[in-house]
């Protein structure tokens, strides 16, 4: 299970969302019936799911479109700056 997964667990509670409001009307007080929203908790682990393959895509686009700007050619040898690319990356998602 993962940590979002566990997280949602933990949190959900297992009771109605329903409250009163108190309305006033010319013969007493009545009661009006209101709901809190709420999201079941496979609906937040569907939630969770949507937000990991958005980010997974992001990353994809930002791999595509700059893998090749970071590669380098020094005395015949090609090189690649993996922790300037995973900053630059980190960085980019961070703006996002």
């Amino acid at each position: 299970m993962s940590k979002a997964e566990e997280f949602i667990r933990e949190h959900t509670r297992k009771c109605s969302n329903q409250y009163d409001l108190p309305e006033y009307f010319e013969n007493g007080i009545e009661r009006l019936k209101e709901y809190q929203p709420w999201l079941t908790p496979d609906q937040a682990r569907r939630a969770v799911e949507i937000a990991k393959k958005e980010v997974m895509d992001e990353v994809c686009d930002y791999i595509k479109n700059n893998l090749y700007k970071h590669l380098y050619v020094y005395d015949g040898h090609a090189g690649f700056p993996t922790h300037q690319f995973i900053n630059d990356l980190k960085q980019a998602m961070k703006d996002e």
